[in-house]
């Protein structure tokens, strides 16, 4: 069985997949993990440049290749899927920013397990 925070992850990337997002890409893993840590620690919100030298650290890369892997990853699955990547990060008049994109998607995160609490638990 998962543990509570493996089973978080799962959920984490599952959504991430759901913009469009393909699994491939090594921004879907960038991203995957800045939504778990927001998760874990709201503040990093407000430290984009933080979130992306913890993820860098984590996967042995740079914070700048980490910040393109994103942007690049978003990018695609806007351009592709415009529409999804819309309805979950309710953001409708532009691509929305990297920040924006990971925000918005814990934020989303945050509220399902909110209604979903009895699973969580």
């Amino acid at each position: 069985m998962q543990s509570k925070n493996e089973k978080l992850f799962t959920f984490i990337y599952e959504e991430v997949q759901k913009t469009g997002i393909l699994p491939h890409i090594s921004g879907c893993k960038y991203i995957t993990s800045a939504v778990y840590l927001i998760m874990n620690d709201s503040s990093l919100m407000y430290e984009i440049m933080l979130l992306y030298k913890k993820i860098a650290t984590e996967y042995d890369t740079t914070y700048t290749a980490v910040e393109h892997c994103i942007r690049h990853a978003i990018t695609s699955a806007y351009h592709a899927h415009p529409e999804s990547v819309e309805r979950i990060v309710k953001i409708t008049d532009h691509k929305p920013k990297n920040s924006e994109f990971i925000c918005g998607l814990a934020e989303r995160i945050r509220l399902q397990m909110m209604i979903d609490e009895r699973e969580w638990s």
